[in-house]
């Protein structure tokens, strides 16, 4: 009975969380991270102040959670993807896909993200600091694409790392061209998309370094 107990707390305490992040989520998008206070959410959750202030040490935190959460899930895709049986060229043009795809699907959500890079205040500052991380993740990911295909790439693992950035580095110049296309409702053609990453990135790999 008491391990029962536990367990749901454990389970409704998840439940809470979950709700504190989508209506933070919410209410950010909506109106601005800035213009969003502790309260707001909490009305909007139904619950006390002191109630946020258990799961999370600030709104920062709450943004923070959120920002890891949302492009956690655009990190993952290369990791999904580096053992599978295919040739490097194949792993890449599905990570190219993949991560289309998932820009596509949330590209109103990234935007929102980007935004905050621009505002004044912490929100900023953390939009930043996460957005350093996912560049990190991101490179980290591919170079471990790249040892596996070393020996098809041909170069000194001291050159991988370079090559691994300078090709997070193409990928997030067009990402930005994507996002701010698709705002703007610009028909984008993603299999000239992906060729055109695939092509660039073939073509870096055979004149690096």
């Amino acid at each position: 009975m008491y391990l029962q107990g536990v367990l749901n707390l454990r389970k409704k305490t998840v439940e809470k969380r979950k709700k504190f992040l989508n209506v933070g989520r919410q209410l950010f998008f909506e109106k601005g991270y800035i213009n969003v206070s502790v309260k707001e959410i909490c009305d909007e959750v139904g619950t006390t102040t002191g109630s946020f202030y258990f799961m999370f040490c600030s709104k920062e935190k709450l943004l923070e959670e959120l920002l890891m959460e949302d492009l956690g899930k655009l990190w993952n895709i290369a990791d999904e993807i580096k053992e599978e049986k295919l040739s490097l060229k194949e792993k890449m043009n599905l990570y190219f896909k993949k991560t289309l795809d998932f820009i596509t699907k949330e590209v109103e959500l990234l935007f929102f993200y980007e935004n905050l890079l621009i505002e004044n205040g912490i929100g900023g500052k953390i939009a930043q600091d996460i957005k350093n991380i996912s560049f990190q993740k991101q490179e980290d990911s591919i170079l471990d694409i790249f040892r596996i295909h070393k020996d098809e790439i041909g170069y000194d693992k001291n050159y991988l790392k370079s090559l691994a950035r300078y090709t997070v580095l193409i990928f997030q110049d067009k990402y930005k061209e994507i996002v701010k296309n698709s705002i703007i409702n610009k028909e984008i053609d993603y299999k000239e998309e992906i060729r055109f990453l695939s092509s660039t990135i073939e073509g870096l790999i055979r004149i690096f370094p």
